[in-house]
């Protein structure tokens, strides 16, 4: 009978060759230059649209063909909106900017996500939440090794988001523990990372709980 090729191809994806991982870091290294001026530029353009198109055209530049998926240039509460692409919004001068982007760079996909002040300044609140979330991801990455899998990583990254919401105070010692799951759903509506490599979300039929080898 038929079988779905994925189940034999994506095995063979998820493990990347060291010239597949060159043209990845290359990838990578090209939308991170181009974020890096892309955040520079905020603070003088008015539209999430105007914004995206600094990034593209960095990106192009730097020697990718495309873009490895629509980008996500979210201003204030359109951040909430998980992969909001509409980018019509004005970048309001209080506001937090979130940015969601890649290059494709022969056939290989960069994804990255930050999130930065419009005009290059925090409030209080907006720092704190900021250091939050920053310190959930340099935990998380200090666990990254081969042997554990990406389901791993995600529950540990709940529980240190878990954590960051009690120190903001989001929850208290009265928050029950159904209701803490229930509260960190609607600020992390979404899992830790995905496979990356020629698709943005690539060999999507390996379970996210298999161990992560060299390569992966």
């Amino acid at each position: 009978g038929l079988r779905n090729a994925a189940l034999l191809t994506h095995p063979m994806r998820v493990l990347k060759s060291p010239s597949e991982v060159e043209l990845m870091r290359r990838s990578a290294s090209i939308a991170a230059e181009a974020m890096k001026t892309a955040i520079g530029a905020a603070p003088r353009l008015e539209t999430e649209r105007a914004l995206e198109a600094v990034f593209e055209s960095e990106c192009k530049q730097r020697g990718a063909q495309r873009m490895s998926y629509p980008a996500v240039v979210a201003c204030g509460g359109n951040a909430c909106t998980l992969h909001y692409i509409a980018n019509f919004d004005a970048l309001r001068s209080d506001a937090m900017v979130l940015m969601d982007a890649g290059a494709e760079y022969f056939m290989y996909a960069s994804d990255i996500t930050r999130t930065f002040p419009t005009r290059g300044r925090f409030s209080a609140e907006q720092r704190a939440v900021y250091d939050a979330v920053l310190h959930v991801q340099e935990e998380i990455l200090k666990e990254v090794r081969p042997g554990v899998s990406l389901a791993d990583l995600h529950r540990s990254s709940v529980a240190h988001t878990l954590s960051a919401l009690r120190s903001l105070g989001v929850l208290t010692q009265r928050t029950t523990a159904s209701e803490s799951r229930d509260v960190h759903r609607v600020f992390y509506p979404h899992s830790i990372g995905h496979y990356l490599g020629i698709d943005v979300h690539d060999a999507v039929a390996v379970s996210q709980s298999e161990s992560l080898r060299p390569g992966m």
